[in-house]
Order: structure tokens, then sequence, then C-alpha cells
């Protein structure tokens, strides 16, 4: 080989090398938009599952309250109408120890 032909075979291995290491950087470019897209969707993706379960628990919560408030006004009820019967027992045997009182002065 002479000196002419090394000179090309050189100068077509440094084109070749500059060919291969654009490739490259054309595929780690392309690799590293891929790995952003991806990562920009599983980032949108969580963001969305977690707005979904913050609605979830912001309902959960509102039922649990409405519930909660139910259940206080069952119990309130409840309490009311016992306190009611008892009054109303409470009535009755004063008017009965009433009478036997009155029973028990006027009679000998």
């Amino acid at each position: 080989m002479n000196q002419s032909e090394l000179e090309k075979f050189v100068d077509e291995l440094a084109l070749a090398e500059q060919k291969a290491a654009r490739k490259i950087d054309d595929a780690l470019k392309a690799w590293e938009e891929r790995l952003a897209s991806r990562n920009l969707e599983l980032e949108q993706g969580m963001l969305e599952q977690l707005e979904a379960l913050k609605k979830e628990f912001l309902n959960d919560e509102k039922k649990l309250k409405e519930n909660m408030l139910r259940y206080h006004e069952d119990v309130k009820q409840q309490t009311d109408s016992r306190i009611e019967e008892l009054q109303k027992i409470h009535d009755l045997k004063i008017k009965q120890l009433l009478r036997w009182l009155v029973k028990q002065v006027t009679e000998p």
C-alpha cells in the first residue's frame, strides 16, 4: 500500500468514525427523549392516581361524617324518647305517691 492509498484509507476511516459517532449521538438523543417522554407519562399517571385517591378519600370522609351525624341524631332521638318515657313514669309515680300520702293522712 502506497502513501496515497494509506492516506485515502485513513480519511475513509476517519469519515466512518465520524458517521459512527453521529449515529451513536443520534441514538443516545433518541433514547434520552424516549426516557424523558416515558418519565413524563409515568409522572402524569401517578398524578392522576393521586388525584383519584384524594377524591376517593374526600368522598369517604364525607360519607363517614354523614354517617356519624346520622348516628348522633339517632342516639339523640333515642335518648330524648327514653327521657320522655322516664319523665312520664316519674310523673305517674309522683301521682301515685301523692294519692298514697293523701290516703295515709286522711284515713284513720
